[in-house]
């Protein structure tokens, strides 16, 4: 199993696929059809993110608190496509992640 990492820096409002935060060099794996096993996902940020499928939102998905706080950050332990999740925040964040494929 190969680990890699991941890095999305969201605009107030935004929402993005984790796909979008891949490296270049990970890309000729097809992003829009990279499984992985599993995910670590955390908030670097000092406003709060969500996380969760195409439809997250300000009021939708798994909280990740802000940069510090305990619920910063998450773990994803099955099989999934990176494409299939998406984070969102109502201001400017930095997200990181780490997924095993």
């Amino acid at each position: 199993m190969a680990s890699m990492t991941g890095q999305i820096v969201l605009a107030a409002g935004e929402k993005k696929s984790l796909a979008a935060g891949l490296q270049n060099t990970e890309t000729s794996d097809t992003a829009f059809s990279l499984f992985f096993q599993q995910l670590i996902i955390q908030n670097n940020g000092s406003n709060s993110a969500r996380l969760g499928d195409v439809t997250v939102d300000a009021t939708h998905g798994i909280v990740l608190g802000a940069s510090g706080s305990t619920n910063a950050g998450s773990f994803i332990n099955y099989g999934s496509y990176i494409q299939d999740w998406f984070v969102f925040s109502t201001a400017g964040t930095t997200i990181d992640f780490l997924y095993v494929k």
